[in-house]
Formats: C-alpha cells, sequence, structure tokens
C-alpha cells in the first residue's frame, strides 16, 4: 500500500472513515428534500424512528463520540424542483453536529442523460460555503456524467467534445471542488424511478477525466456495479428502468485503473455488489488491492461476508459511507 497516496486523498477529501450519520432535510415537499432522493423512503416509512441511525441511541449527541467521523458520500436532495436546498443543507449540519460528523463532502447523483430534475453543485454551493471546514464538494455527477452517457460510443467522443468535457472538468475545480463525483459506468436501477444508465469504464471521456484528475491531484468518485459477466437481467430488477441484458463491466474497469496509475478512483459503494459478483478474490486479495489507485468506499448497513473481505482485504484504502 502506498501511505503517501492515502495521506494525499485524506487531505482532498477529508479522510476515508467510518461514517454514522446522513443528512435529511426537514422542509415539507411532496418528494420530502434531503438524503433520500425521489422514490426512496425515508427513516419513519422504513419503520425506524426518524433521524435513529443503527448503533446510536436516540439523543445520542457528539459529545459522546470518540472517534473523528468523515462522511465522504453524501447527496442533497432539494425537492422535485432544485429549490430547497438550503432547508437540505441547514438539517444536514444540524445532524453532523449531533452525530459528531466532523466534515462531509456532497455530491451529485450520477445522472444519465440530463433530464429535467439534474442538479450539481451550482445548485448547492452558495449553502455549503456557509459553512466553511464543514461540507465539502465534489462535482460532475450532473454535469459531466451527463455529457459522457449521452455519447455511449467512442466515435461519438470527438475533439470538440473533450475540450468542452475538459473545460467543464476545469470549471468545477476552479469552483472549489475537491474532486470529481458521482460518476458512473454500470448504475442499476434498483427501484422503480432509480434511473439507469451504463459506459464501459474506459470510455475516453472517463479516461481524459482521470487523467485531469491525476494532474490535479483530486479523486474521482465513481459508481460500477460488479459484473464479471454479462447476464440476463435477474428478474428482482426487471420491473425497474433496466434492460432485459446487464453488461460485464470489469475489464474496462481494470483498463481504466490502468490509464492512469496516478489516477485516485474511488469505488462508491464497496463496487455496489447488487448481484452478489463481488469477491476478495476479484479485487486481487490476499495478494493486494486490483490497483494502489483504487480506494473503495463500501456502505456498513447489510453488509454481506463477501463485501466484508473485500474492505477488510483493503484496509488502508477502505472507507465506509451510508452511500445514500
Amino acid at each position: 500500500m502506498q501511505t503517501a497516496k492515502i495521506a494525499v486523498l485524506a487531505a482532498s477529501v477529508a479522510a476515508l472513515a467510518l461514517v454514522l450519520a446522513v443528512a435529511a432535510s426537514s422542509q415539507p415537499s411532496k418528494r420530502r428534500p434531503g438524503l433520500h432522493g425521489p422514490g426512496r423512503p425515508g427513516p419513519a416509512q422504513r419503520g425506524g424512528p426518524r433521524n435513529r441511525r443503527p448503533g446510536i441511541p436516540p439523543g445520542s449527541s457528539s459529545a459522546k463520540v470518540t472517534i473523528p467521523i468523515y462522511d465522504v458520500h453524501v447527496h442533497f436532495f432539494g425537492g422535485s424542483k432544485n429549490d430547497q436546498f438550503a432547508g437540505a443543507v441547514a438539517a444536514a449540519v444540524k445532524l453532523m453536529d449531533r452525530y459528531g460528523v466532523r466534515k462531509a463532502v456532497v455530491m451529485s447523483p450520477p445522472r444519465g442523460q440530463a433530464g429535467k430534475g439534474n442538479y450539481d453543485y451550482p445548485q448547492f454551493i452558495r449553502y455549503t460555503k456557509r459553512h466553511p471546514g464543514r461540507l465539502a464538494f465534489m462535482g460532475g455527477g450532473g454535469s459531466l456524467n451527463p455529457l459522457m452517457h449521452s455519447l455511449p460510443e467512442p466515435a461519438q467522443v470527438t475533439d470538440k467534445i473533450k475540450k468542452q468535457f475538459t473545460d467543464r472538468a476545469l470549471a468545477i475545480l476552479k469552483a472549489g471542488a475537491v474532486g470529481f463525483g458521482e460518476m458512473s459506468s454500470l448504475h442499476l436501477s434498483v427501484i422503480p424511478r432509480h434511473g439507469y444508465n451504463f459506459v464501459p469504464a474506459d470510455h475516453p471521456l472517463l479516461l481524459l477525466l482521470a487523467d485531469i484528475a491525476a494532474e490535479h491531484d483530486v479523486p474521482i468518485d465513481l459508481h460500477m456495479d460488479t459484473l464479471i459477466k454479462s447476464i440476463a437481467t435477474p428478474a428482482a430488477f426487471s420491473r425497474n428502468q433496466n434492460p432485459k441484458t446487464l453488461p460485464e463491466t470489469l475489464a474496462a474497469f481494470r483498463r481504466l485503473l490502468e490509464h492512469n496509475p496516478k489516477a485516485k478512483i474511488v469505488w462508491a459503494h464497496g463496487g455496489s455488489d447488487h448481484l452478489g459478483d463481488m469477491t476478495a478474490e476479484l479485487v486481487g486479495a490476499p495478494d493486494g488491492p486490483l490497483s494502489e489507485s483504487l480506494y473503495v468506499v463500501a456502505s456498513g448497513a447489510g453488509m454481506g461476508p463477501a463485501r466484508e473481505q473485500v474492505v477488510r482485504a483493503e484496509k488502508n484504502q477502505a472507507g465506509l459511507g451510508r452511500g445514500v
């Protein structure tokens, strides 16, 4: 493991560490803004007391937390018209104080082709700036990612497109972003209103972004559901927005990691193992990580033995996150 790389990533996004708190807005809306996006149930709908988290009793305060907590994967949702981010940010900071979260990194979900509900850092940055030192942000999930997914074939990526993409990426960094995210290769639709999108991880624009990220020493937060081979879509996912066949993802992911070893790739959700293909052997354990530029952020909730083994194998380059 290269500890220098880990130190740089920690400086960029505060740290990769245990995440125990998530933010949710308290403003009323048909689609309640906060950290549960459209179509996703909030805490009360899941049957538990509002704002309660596993392992944290009601009424717990930051004074009882003895370890520093950094949340490196947070989505704010500002209502169906993206006009309630002020409330989402305020509620997030209150919950961070309550649960002892020192700092959080906010980003847009990985949108596919541009749609009405897309948003990115310009919609919330004015509110996160009110909390310097507490809220950092990444950019690109609602701008770079839709552009990339609108051009699925490599032949569509012209020099003009590459310049447009580069200009957007540099503008994100100029605005103060600590990295790019949330980007996506394969993003499964796990509930009916949860979008599907796919381009191979070695898409020309993702390779370009890896070069930009390496040059500026910032990470890329990448969502890529793990599939070692193409399969027919399982029945559990067939009623959502997924196609009839799901693509293999791992070979292209390896090519992305090999393209520029200096690029730091944060594999969000521990590889998003909805389909059961995530194993420690897949990422190279016990001999070492798939790549020394790869960092794994996995959700602690509902982690099965295989994914736990992956995180343990990558323990020097892994963190736990709610990934909501």
